[in-house]
């Protein structure tokens, strides 16, 4: 345990700012090297995980639909191959909960707790913003204005214990073997695709068949 509860533990690393790249050459080099510089060596682990944990919840939500409706559907607000809400339930999870880590029953249920709330949470503000569901539970038993239900709370307890036991930990093991320079430009681009997909979705949101409902 005390190995998980040390997670995130700081990890020494030089900075890239021994040049790897002649930074003079193009303004856009210029952006990029002081991006890359202004990402701290540990960072990416907290942005690359979520990112992971994103696509996941995206390919485990096409696939769901690839089972049920034979048919690829880009699920989500975004048009990119992540679901924020799952990064987002899983940072919350390593960081509010980590007291519970020794003690998995409490786990299991803070971890429901937590994700019931983000996804309550998001699907109202979905619904108030852009007057539209990108999910609904309201044909489920146990549901709470179509927006959480019993049955995905409980995947996702489990999913979350399977998270914080072998998947994350595991997962920053591989990231911080990777080269300091490597993560930090991986972690840049990430950030600059995804605000780039952010900005556009605002205003012109991912919408269709199996994507969303009205409200």
């Amino acid at each position: 345990m005390t190995a998980r509860r040390d997670f995130y533990e700081k990890n020494s690393a030089k900075s890239i700012s021994d040049h790897d790249f002649d930074s003079s050459v193009f303004p856009f080099f210029n952006a990029l090297f002081i991006l890359l510089n202004a990402i701290p060596a540990t960072a990416p682990a907290a942005i690359t995980t979520p990112a992971i944990f994103s696509f996941t919840g995206w390919v485990w939500e096409v696939i769901c639909h690839l089972v049920e409706d034979r048919m690829f559907i880009n699920r989500g607000v975004l048009f990119g191959p992540w679901l924020p809400i799952y990064g987002t339930g899983g940072i919350l999870i390593l960081v509010l909960l980590k007291r519970f880590f020794d003690r998995p029953g409490l786990l299991f249920v803070m971890i429901m707790t937590v994700c019931g709330v983000v996804e309550y949470v998001t699907g109202w503000w979905l619904e108030t913003f852009f007057h539209t569901r990108w999910w609904d539970y309201r044909d489920f038993v146990f549901q709470i204005q179509g927006r959480v239900c019993l049955i995905g709370l409980l995947v996702f307890g489990l999913g979350g214990l399977a998270f914080v036991y072998e998947i994350a930990p595991r997962l920053n093991k591989l990231i911080m073997k990777m080269n300091v320079s490597i993560r930090k430009l991986l972690c840049a681009v990430l950030i600059t695709v995804f605000v780039i997909d952010l900005l556009y979705s605002l205003a012109n949101p991912n919408t269709g068949f199996g994507i969303t409902s009205g409200i």
